[in-house]
């Protein structure tokens, strides 16, 4: 159940970029991705990251094929890394009485530092 949670998320994140223009499917996207990791332990979190990141990688910047394999696969594995590290975030926050509050700040916090780093940023 929650690879499907998560692989759910990760194609309804890719579909909310400019490709699709669906901006409102983000909330079910957000809502599977957390969902998915909800409960979890520290690597399944680990592993659920960073497939939904991969996931949404090649589903969102498949493009990059055109300028170079290596490129998709650099971008891939950059992007499998950022979603573990958030998703193994958002499940350790899960653990606390206050996650309510603590899960938004922490996905707004990941995106502001993915928005700096790398190449100028990947908000």
């Amino acid at each position: 159940m929650r690879v499907a949670a998560i692989g759910v998320g990760s194609v309804l994140m890719a579909a909310s970029t400019s490709l699709t223009g669906w901006w409102w499917v983000i909330p079910f996207a957000g809502a599977c991705l957390v969902l998915g990791v909800r409960g979890s332990s520290t690597r399944q979190a680990l592993i659920l990251g960073a497939m939904a990141g991969a996931v949404f990688a090649v589903v969102s910047l498949n493009w990059l094929a055109s300028v170079g394999v290596d490129a998709l696969i650099g971008m891939t594995a950059l992007f499998a890394t950022w979603w573990a590290a958030m998703m193994l975030a958002l499940s350790l926050t899960m653990r606390l009485r206050a996650w309510v509050l603590l899960v938004p700040a922490v996905w707004v916090l990941q995106e502001w530092l993915r928005s700096q780093w790398p190449l100028g940023g990947f908000p």
